[in-house]
Parts: structure tokens; sequence; C-alpha cells
């Protein structure tokens, strides 16, 4: 039996079943992420702090099973570097975090992106970046 939990606004119903899987359909969530760094001057391997907010979402580490009645709108963030081809660079559910630029980082402009992820890991539509520039620094000397 598939059952089906459908979200409005901010309250949701949660039908039960003694068998069979649930789908989860979160409701307009929202994410967006600032940082305090200097984000025009970023170097390959920095470490970046950045602040994450979300609405319409429980966040719940995914290797922890959220509450029974926050399940119908548990979620996590994924964080991305340029695409979101590939792994993201952090999976987490805290909305204070620091991201690692990656070490192979080229200089020029760049993302960081975040996406809210279901408990489940199903990506949302839930996107917002921050833009950087990586510098490469030279070391001239003998």
């Amino acid at each position: 039996m598939k059952i089906s939990v459908s979200l409005v606004g901010s309250l949701g119903a949660l039908a039960l079943a003694s068998c069979g899987p649930v789908t989860i359909n979160l409701k307009d969530p929202q994410v967006n992420i600032t940082s305090n760094a200097n984000l025009s001057s970023v170097q390959p391997s920095e470490q970046v702090p950045v602040t994450a907010s979300a609405q319409n979402v429980y966040l719940c580490d995914p290797s922890v099973m959220p509450p029974p009645a926050d399940a119908s709108t548990a979620g996590y963030f994924q964080v991305y570097f340029d695409d979101f081809n590939g792994q993201p660079i952090l999976i987490t559910a805290q909305t204070t975090f620091t991201v690692t630029i990656p070490a192979n980082a080229s200089a020029g402009p760049h993302k960081v992106l975040c996406r809210i992820h279901k408990h489940d890991g199903t990506p949302t539509t839930a996107v917002t970046e921050l833009d950087i520039t990586v510098t490469v620094s030279v070391v001239v000397g003998g």
C-alpha cells in the first residue's frame, strides 16, 4: 500500500498504515544561505563559514529518524560546488557550518549551491547559491 502525505501551509496530515512505504511531499520548502566571509577572494581549500535557513522543513540529519510528528516535513541540506553533478561537498541538518572549497578549484567565479533534500534522500526544488571568486596565490621566492 502506498500512502501520500500532503502538507498544506504549515499544517499537514499524515496517514499511517500497517505496512508499505510512505510518500512524503514537502510543500513549498525554502532555503537561504549567507556567509560573513569575503566571497570575492576565496582560496582553494579555504574553509568558508555559512549560515543556512529553511522554511517548511523540519531539519533532521539523514542518519537520524525524525520524530513521528515531524516525519512528513523532515529534510536536510546538501551543499555542492558549482553544479549538482557529482557528490555533495557537505551533507548536514545544521544551520551553521563550514564549507571547504575544493583544493583543485580554479581561479575565477564559482558557486556554492545548497539544496534541501527530503529525509529519504530525494532532492527538492528548494535551491539557493552563494557567488564566490576563487583567487589562487602564487608564491615567488628562492
